[in-house]
């Protein structure tokens, strides 16, 4: 009984979908068919369902105020959201907002020029939107098939006007080189790197090898290498204005070659292993346009020997950084020449302020910096040399007998490591006389964490001889320091002879109590000389309002 009513329910759902009586028979493809026609007639209600909501859509999006702008200010604001991205996912996103921004971004070949991607059908796509327009390419991939992508790129070479390859693990950087060498007219800025710190050491090039000349990038003018070896030299004179090269440095005569062919470099960036001949050469390179000249290089005498084969204006800012290896001194870095080298040659004349540094908080580094203003703080150093060592003892040609011309300095800066507790500092004392006498227009001299006995030598050079050295000094600051009794009675006969001169300043803090009685001070104030005291709470007061 309950297996009966179960069909006539079934039958009397099958008639009222079929739409046949309950009496009447149906064959198998009756019933499929009739089954299909319903399934079909329900689609066509969901479609027409959906188009019509997408026409209300459609509407909407048409009457909203920022797609009422002109579809070339519309395309505009595109390039600049995309423009504050390295990436081009917000262009993507841009593409499916709607229909309407997405005709405006299809036609707007200028959005799709840059191309930061590393799927072959996505680069083929964006070379196909960017019309013939020139393109800004940057490709970083580890695992995604990396020659298909720098094939795609290497056909469009000719328009590429600014390329950036992160090589992956899986290519040769041979292969790199091998298929950027095609001409490229409108290339501009080509950079290279590696990124693999595991890659298998390569031997030094032997002597006399060469590198290939090209004359496949006639506007190139940047150029950056970072972990891989020069590609080519440009056939001189080349356009090339900056040039980084990082690891994997050339020789010498090969460096010296791509600076020759580059007349209008403006900033040039050395960071690796250069090696310096022991006997300097007579080579000379001039590049009268460079502003930024950065080495950070090793072995020091690398440095030496470049800083005696160029020559650089006066307007260049110089920095470099050596670290030194046990048996390597400061003096390491410069070449042993009679006047100054090449490359600082230009600094005659333009210098005003000597800063020389060896404090802890700095680590273990000697730092010299030299500027072209004597109280301009904000300005950057025309000269900064940081030698990286252990233990680092300033000696010379960082205390003396310096490099470049400093007849024109008038503010010194000397910044030691004393601290209580510290032993004395022996070495200084026969540097202080020729530190002295190479500063003929000095005016100012603070002297920040010098310990007693450095305080007391340096005086002392003041006293010995006929000619007082630093005829034209008007200033003395002693910061963090606690000078002892000697140190006081050396500086009591300076101020006397040179209260009635050009010296007017003493500035003390941090320095311990002033030794004299009231009587010396205010003698020494009646005739001019303004003593600045840390403890003088009534001076400090006055300077402050």
């Amino acid at each position: 009984m309950d297996v009966l009513q179960g069909l006539s329910h079934a039958q009397a759902r099958l008639s009222r979908i079929t739409g046949t009586p309950m009496g009447e028979s149906m064959t198998t493809e009756d019933l499929v068919l009739s089954v299909r026609s319903q399934v079909e007639a329900r689609r066509a209600q969901i479609y027409d369902a959906m188009h019509h909501i997408a026409r209300l859509h459609t509407t909407h999006n048409s009457i909203t105020l920022v797609n009422r702008l002109p579809p070339e200010l519309l395309a505009t604001i595109f390039s600049y959201v995309c423009s504050t991205s390295d990436k081009n996912a917000d262009l993507i996103c841009i593409s499916h907002v709607c229909t309407h921004w997405r005709t405006i971004a299809l036609d707007a070949g200028g959005l799709w020029t840059h191309i930061a991607l590393t799927h072959p059908l996505g680069i083929t796509t964006f070379l196909e939107r960017s019309k013939s327009l020139p393109l800004s390419i940057s490709l970083t991939a580890s695992h995604s098939p990396f020659k298909p992508v720098l094939n795609l790129v290497s056909s469009e070479i000719t328009r590429v006007r600014s390329l950036k390859i992160c090589i992956p693990h899986t290519v040769d950087p041979g292969f790199i080189t091998r298929r950027l060498k095609l001409a490229a007219p409108a290339l501009e800025e080509l950079s290279i790197e590696d990124f693999q710190l595991h890659r298998k050491v390569e031997r030094t090039p032997p002597a006399g090898t060469r590198v290939p000349i090209f004359d496949g990038m006639p506007a190139l003018r940047t150029l950056s290498l970072r972990n891989v070896p020069l590609v080519f030299l440009p056939k001189g004179p080349s356009a090339l204005t900056k040039i980084d090269l990082h690891l994997k440095l050339p020789a010498l005569p090969i460096l010296l070659d791509l600076l020759e062919r580059s007349p209008l470099l403006e900033s040039l960036s050395l960071h690796g292993t250069l090696h310096g001949d022991a006997v300097q050469s007579q080579r000379l390179v001039t590049l009268p346009r460079l502003t930024s000249f950065s080495v950070h290089t090793f072995p020091p005498q690398g440095i030496a020997s470049l800083l005696s084969s160029v020559a650089l204006p006066p307007c260049a800012s110089i920095a470099l950084h050596a670290p030194l290896d046990i048996v390597d001194s400061f003096a390491d870095i410069f070449p042993e020449l009679p006047g100054p080298p090449p490359a600082l040659a230009g600094l005659d004349g333009v210098l005003r302020r000597l800063e020389l540094l060896w404090s802890e908080s700095d680590g273990e580094e000697l730092t010299l910096r030299a500027f072209r203003g004597a109280d301009d703080f904000a300005c950057a150093p025309a000269l900064q040399v940081v030698a990286s060592h252990i233990s680092p003892v300033p000696g010379r040609r960082f205390l003396c007998d310096w490099a470049f011309d400093t007849a024109h300095v008038e503010t010194l800066v000397l910044h030691g490591n004393w601290a209580p507790g510290r032993g004395r500092e022996h070495h200084l004392r026969e540097h202080w006389p020729g530190l002295l006498a190479a500063l003929p227009a000095l005016k100012t001299m603070r002297l920040m964490s010098l310990g007693s006995e450095a305080l007391e030598d340096l005086l002392r050079c003041f006293a010995i001889g006929r000619v007082e050295p630093c005829p034209k000094l008007e200033t003395l600051e002693v910061f963090d320091g606690k000078p002892e009794h000697v140190f006081w009675a050396g500086l009591t006969p300076i101020l006397n002879r040179r209260r009635n001169k050009c010296f007017r300043t003493l500035e003390l803090f941090n320095s311990g109590e002033l030794p004299w009685g009231e009587d010396v001070t205010k003698s020494l104030k009646d005739s001019g000389l303004e003593i600045i005291h840390d403890d003088d709470h009534e001076q400090l007061a006055t300077d402050f309002a």
